[in-house]
């Protein structure tokens, strides 16, 4: 299989976001030293890693466009059977709950296993120690596609536009307030007095998952996994977290309003839940 027209989607950094005002700049310069200079410093690599990549593109023939996040919304993807992405985890997702039915590629422009000095990337595979390598793969056939479970919420019976990637949390709309619930799942019942819920695929797991103490899974099992965030303790709950497989649901009650269901951290997918709402979330056998 070989592609005939590949689009390629780069990252607004944060330095450009803060030079797009007069406002933002100001506000820049009021950061400290360093913090402006980590943020150059990534905004550096964002842009010498689109012009390998641009060179290389050119290098090789590849049918590939480039266009700026700002304005992705614009893109027709009919008319491309690749998008890639050039920036990190977090466009990589963005395009992922765009362009859903589209294959993906993601390259990591700010790669270091160091994450305090760049981004690890559990998503984006491609970076600048392997474009040249990967890109030539690209060209001759040399891939293989994974699919890659991805969960839904459905509230009142009602399927959300969104899928989830990596994960779906359910909390409240201010982080210093308590979410309160009914969870269950199978014959299993509990309520929960929390920070909120998240629930995760194999391929989140490593991510928000994991670092509210999930125990990672493997992208490949036929199931999903959820944690409860700091839960009242002293309730001594029959369980916090689990591993359920693929035909179950999770479904929440709400005990009170002031809460929201979203996917993957992203804002323009929150959905925004009462106490008589029902959410169901469980794993899409949509087309992944």
């Amino acid at each position: 299989m070989t592609f005939k027209n590949i689009v390629c989607i780069t990252k607004v950094t944060t330095y450009d976001r803060y030079m797009m005002s007069e406002k933002g700049r100001k506000t820049f310069l009021q950061l400290p030293l360093l913090r402006q200079e980590t943020i150059r410093e990534s905004h550096r690599n964002q842009k010498d890693f689109e012009t390998m990549l641009a060179v290389i593109v050119r290098e090789l023939d590849l049918p590939m466009m480039f266009v700026s996040e700002k304005i992705m919304d614009k893109i027709d993807v009919r008319k491309h059977d690749l998008v890639m992405t050039c920036g990190g985890d977090g466009m990589f997702l963005q395009a992922a709950q765009r362009f859903e039915q589209s294959l993906l590629i993601g390259c990591n422009s700010d790669r270091s296993e160091d994450p305090k000095k760049g981004s690890v990337g559990a998503l984006t595979f491609i970076h600048k120690g392997n474009l040249q390598q990967s890109l030539l793969k690209l060209k001759m056939g040399e891939f293989h596609i994974e699919a890659w479970r991805r969960l839904y919420a459905l509230v009142n019976g009602r399927k959300l536009s969104f899928l989830a990637v990596n994960d779906i949390f359910f909390g409240p709309t201010e982080p210093d307030m308590t979410c309160s619930f009914t969870l269950s799942f199978r014959q299993k019942k509990e309520s929960f007095s929390s920070s909120g819920l998240i629930v995760a695929t194999g391929t989140g797991s490593t991510a928000w998952y994991h670092n509210a103490g999930g125990t990672p899974f493997s992208k490949d099992l036929n199931g999903f996994g959820f944690i409860v965030r700091e839960p009242n303790l002293k309730r001594t709950p029959a369980f916090v977290s689990q591993i359920i497989s693929d035909d179950s649901e999770l479904v929440i009650e709400p005990h009170r309003d002031g809460y929201f269901v979203s996917c993957d951290s992203r804002q323009e997918t929150r959905h925004y839940v009462n106490v008589t709402d029902v959410v169901r979330i469980g794993l899409s056998k949509e087309k992944p």
